[in-house]
């Protein structure tokens, strides 16, 4: 029996063999015919060429906030400045005091005109002794010039950054009084004071009108929540002066003129602005 079977399944296998062939060979004869050149590549888009993208809209550009954007609007502040300095005029000593009003107007942020007004208070003085005369006495001499300006300092200044500025400009001063005083004082031998008096003197002849170079550099502090401008400030006058009097001496009627010294006074002060 397993014979039978075994040789009926070699019966079967070799009737399919044909037909298999003949499949294969029908179905070959039935596939259309591959053209490499007509195939697409295996890279190339499957989109049509006239297809045109849409471009992107363009990104909004950055708003700009700059300080420029707004124009700058002349400004103005006001202040009183107090100033005491020291300084000379040939051989005397130059010892002066300010206090003025000061007007800020504010052309740009870092430039602006800045006029005062006020009154200036100066003394120059000069001491100096005597050689010692007969029976060993010698004097000291005390020379005193002094004045009340009325104070006009037309200036411009700079600031660079807040809190630094320079300034520079002229100083008009109009002479409201001035007066002269001569002590002197006798000393003995033993330098013990014999006498002491002043001399019999007349007026100064001092200059109506002063024109002063002034040149000047500082800071910016805060002072109970306000602006104070601390700095220092160079003057010279430009006009020369004769410090001189006229006087008598005691027993004669012939006035004399005693001339004290001569020069350009000049003096460095230390300021204070305190602003509103």
């Amino acid at each position: 029996m397993n014979k039978f079977i075994t040789a009926l399944a070699m019966t079967l296998s070799l009737a399919a063999i044909p037909s298999f062939a003949q499949y294969e060979e029908d179905y070959q004869e039935g596939a259309p015919e591959y053209d490499a050149e007509a195939a697409p590549e295996s890279n190339a888009s499957s989109y049509d060429d006239t297809y045109v993208a849409a471009e992107p809209e363009a990104a909004p550009q950055a708003v700009q906030q700059s300080d420029d954007a707004e124009p700058f609007k002349i400004s103005t502040r006001l202040g009183g400045r107090i100033a005491i300095g020291f300084g000379g005029a040939d051989d005397l000593t130059n010892l002066n005091v300010d206090l003025t009003g000061s007007v800020r107007i504010y052309l740009t942020k870092e430039f602006a005109l800045a006029p005062e007004v006020g009154f200036a208070f100066r003394s120059l003085t000069r001491t100096y002794a005597t050689e010692r005369v007969l029976g060993g006495y010698y004097f000291d001499y005390d020379d005193s010039f002094n004045q009340i300006l009325l104070d006009i300092p037309l200036l411009a200044r700079y600031e660079p950054i807040p809190y630094l500025y320079v300034e520079g400009g002229l100083k008009l001063g109009i002479n409201m009084a001035s007066f002269y005083s001569d002590d002197y004082t006798c000393y003995d031998y033993d330098g013990d004071i014999v006498y002491s008096g002043s001399y019999d003197t007349g007026d100064w002849d001092a200059s109506s009108v002063y024109a002063s170079l002034v040149l000047g550099a500082g800071g910016r502090v805060k002072a109970n929540g306000r602006d104070v401008d601390v700095g220092v400030r160079f003057m010279l006058d430009l006009n020369g002066e004769d410090f001189g009097y006229n006087y008598v001496e005691k027993g004669d009627t012939k006035v004399k003129y005693m001339k004290v010294g001569s020069g350009h006074a000049w003096a460095l002060q230390l300021s204070m602005t305190y602003l509103l």
